[in-house]
């Protein structure tokens, strides 16, 4: 009995524990179950209304993961930006022009006059004509023909390249007002879209939150999958509990450990 009841104790407490922790498993895959298919039908419908909100607010992405209507609106900004300054900048030039045509002033401190291949041409003739006229002076007077002749030349060299400046403005006015009807298209664009980036902002805050919420419910449902498998798992029979374990089962003794025999009968003889 010394070895029998111990083990038996120990025998009758792992199966106690056994026999509740399979009741609880069974307990737990009992209410997860209808949880799990109550959780399954959410996931669907929730999946199923992010489905449909994005069919029917026609939400297009552009690049890097970007509603289209913002991603359209960002170039439509860069756009109207860069011709705003191409206008500016050939009303400025074209400005320059005219002003220097009316005042009679010098046409070298425009770029564009200066870079246009006739004029150049006009004036590299005007320096020879000058060089040519310079020579002259020396030795004939301001009124003979080949003095006169060479300046009328320069006076007619002068009269072409300021035509042909004006040419370069009247083109410059003409690039000026092409970029502004390019701007006021663009002015229109960037308004109807920036309504389009709102709307599509708004539509995009829902779906997120639509996602937001299928995403938690598909979550959800998977831990409680998770426990599901574990608590199924547990349930047979031969499942050991981790914390009931027999490390060493109780032995009888070899002697008795009460009375001692040997003491008492030496105890005797004294």
């Amino acid at each position: 009995l010394a070895a029998e009841i111990p083990n038996a104790v120990a025998d009758a407490y792992i199966s106690v524990q056994g026999n509740a922790n399979i009741e609880s498993n069974s307990a737990a895959t009992d209410w997860l179950a209808p949880e799990i298919a109550d959780l399954s039908k959410r996931v669907k419908d929730a999946e199923a209304k992010v489905a449909s909100y994005r069919a029917q607010s026609d939400l297009l992405m552009g690049g890097n993961n970007s509603v289209l209507a913002t991603q359209q609106l960002s170039e439509l900004s860069s756009e109207l930006s860069r011709v705003r300054a191409n206008r500016a900048s050939a009303e400025a030039t074209a400005d320059s022009v005219r002003r220097a045509l009316q005042n009679g002033g010098s046409l070298d401190a425009v770029p564009e006059v200066l870079s246009s291949e006739l004029i150049q041409r006009l004036r590299e003739r005007q320096v020879e004509l000058k060089t040519n006229i310079a020579d002259l002076s020396t030795s004939l007077l301001d009124n003979h023909p080949r003095i006169r002749a060479l300046k009328s030349q320069l006076a007619d060299l002068d009269r072409q390249i300021r035509n042909e400046a004006e040419k370069i403005m009247k083109g410059l006015m003409t690039q000026a007002q092409t970029a502004q009807a390019r701007e006021n298209q663009l002015v229109g664009d960037v308004n109807t879209l920036k309504a389009a980036s709102a709307r599509a902002g708004d539509q995009q805050v829902e779906l997120d939150a639509l996602q937001r919420e299928a995403t938690a419910q598909r979550q959800l449902l998977e831990s409680y999958l998770t426990r599901y498998r574990e608590a199924s798992s547990r349930k047979d029979s031969n499942y050991l509990p981790v914390d009931a374990r027999v490390f060493s089962r109780a032995v009888a003794p070899s002697e008795p450990y009460f009375p001692k025999i040997l003491p008492i009968i030496g105890a005797a003889f004294v």
